[in-house]
């Protein structure tokens, strides 16, 4: 894949370009053969990567690969309002 992305998502016809939201399974995208274009892997974590030993199932009921964590952007969110919360002086009395 030597052209600019955006040269091969003009060249893709309509179809090639749905085909990529439909997907090859649960975690690739479907390859373009004429354009050279592989399907890619996707990995999924709202709070670090998570990849699954089958690329059929979610990996809710088979053992995940190792992988780190971080917190999700909620719960970041969540400690600065709580934070802020704590703060407060409508709290203090």
């Amino acid at each position: 894949m030597k052209q600019p992305i955006h040269q091969l998502v003009q060249d893709m016809t309509l179809e090639e370009k749905a085909s990529l939201c439909a997907g090859l399974n649960m975690w690739m995208t479907k390859g373009i053969d004429r354009l050279n274009i592989p399907p890619i892997h996707m990995y999924d974590g709202t709070n670090g990567i998570r990849k699954t030993n089958s690329d059929e199932e979610m990996g809710i009921t088979t053992e995940n690969m190792p992988a780190t964590c971080y917190p999700t952007g909620s719960a970041i969110a969540l400690l600065g309002i709580r934070s802020s919360f704590m703060k407060s002086e409508s709290l203090s009395g």
